[in-house]
């Protein structure tokens, strides 16, 4: 007896998990921003990461954020200043 309460406990904890876990899937956004150098290295992002994932998720769009260019030019320019 013992050991059936046990095996239903344990059941209803998985099942509350896994319901859990389905929930939180449910409101994950629909976006994803990428940050990249742009050029060759960007385009072997895309091919590698982006487009398999966009393939497994297909309500998920993803945009290129390529501001870490504007960002070292930031810095080197305030680095010669």
């Amino acid at each position: 007896m013992k050991f059936t309460t046990t095996l239903l406990a344990t059941s209803a904890l998985i099942g509350a998990g896994t319901f859990a876990l389905a929930d939180a899937h449910g409101n994950m956004a629909n976006e994803m921003t990428l940050v990249s150098w742009g050029g060759a290295y960007q385009a072997s992002q895309d091919k590698a990461y982006l487009q398999p994932y966009l393939k497994n998720n297909p309500g998920v769009t993803g945009v290129w954020d390529e501001s870490s260019n504007e960002a070292v030019a930031k810095l080197r320019a305030m680095n010669e200043a």
